[in-house]
């Protein structure tokens, strides 16, 4: 029965519970098992890759999601202070429109 593990470089690789003797005993008795064997670590290696480029398509989107998160946020920070400072500068506005008015009926009073 075969299993697959990464050797320390990295790739993929074809192991057996048994030794690597024994493969190729059994490679004797039926020519096809090496090529089995081959097949086997080809589908793995690919089956890796698939799952490499999905989560690297995942890790990706997720990045994107957050820089518009992000934006999103600023922007409606800006916003916000942009309100803010327009309601305090009318507020000013409409009290200097007071004051001055107050002035004014002072100045007739007199």
């Amino acid at each position: 029965m075969s299993t697959h593990d990464r050797s320390s470089n990295g790739t993929a690789r074809t192991t057996t519970h048994e030794s690597l003797d024994d493969d190729l005993v059994e490679a004797q008795k039926d020519p096809d098992y090496l090529k089995l064997l081959k097949q086997l670590d080809d589908t793995y290696n690919q089956k890796v890759e698939e799952s490499e480029l999905r989560r690297q398509h995942e890790v990706s989107s997720i990045r994107h999601w957050c820089r518009v998160e992000r934006q999103e946020i600023h922007k409606t920070y800006n916003n916000a202070v942009k309100n803010e400072r327009q309601r305090i500068k009318k507020e000013i506005l409409e009290k200097i429109a007071y004051l001055e008015a107050e002035m004014e009926a002072l100045k007739n009073s007199e």
